[in-house]
């Protein structure tokens, strides 16, 4: 098995609760319009589901809207070594 430190206590694909990155501010540094950020803020309480995929550090946030699942934000920075 090809095996790759992601720098996470464990690997794979793993869902918790949305609250960390509603907390975060990303959107903050994203070079957005302010109306943007406003959407943004507006969306952020439809959160329900988070999902970290350690192997790319990618985090996909998920809520449900008319009635269906839905991808409401994806965060798809890499780490750096900084």
């Amino acid at each position: 098995m090809d095996h790759v430190n992601s720098g996470y206590s464990k690997d794979g694909c793993f869902v918790s609760d949305p609250s960390k990155f509603r907390q975060s501010g990303y959107w903050n540094y994203a070079s957005l319009s302010e109306e943007q950020i406003q959407h943004v803020k507006s969306s952020l309480p439809l959160l329900q589901k988070s999902v970290l995929h350690t192997k790319s550090s990618f985090e996909f946030h998920f809520g449900v809207v008319d009635s269906q699942w839905r991808l409401l934000f994806a965060k798809l920075v890499s780490p750096c070594s900084a």
